[in-house]
């Protein structure tokens, strides 16, 4: 599960038993598998799926802006190690 969250760009976990209100997630690899896992969602029927399918388009915008900001501190530690060199 770690190399899959350093090499994905979010980890989505649909479990059909999260729609339960009831539902624990207290299996071994479960627990194991959520400290790693970004959004863990129900997929227990078709309207839990259709707002699956509906996330991404709602989330567009914010992982452009996500792409701006990891530029925006790319561009910061280059100056940081630009500075730092001159000393």
């Amino acid at each position: 599960m770690a190399r899959l969250r350093a090499a994905a760009y979010a980890v989505v976990w649909v479990n059909p038993l999260k729609g339960h209100p009831e539902y624990q997630p207290l299996a071994g690899g479960m627990r194991a598998a959520l400290p790693f896992v970004d959004r863990f969602l129900a997929g227990h029927n078709l309207a839990s799926l259709e707002e699956l399918a509906e996330r991404p388009r709602r989330h567009r915008k914010e992982a452009r802006g996500m792409k701006e900001i990891l530029a925006d501190v790319e561009r910061w530690r280059a100056h940081g190690r630009e500075v730092a060199s001159r000393r």
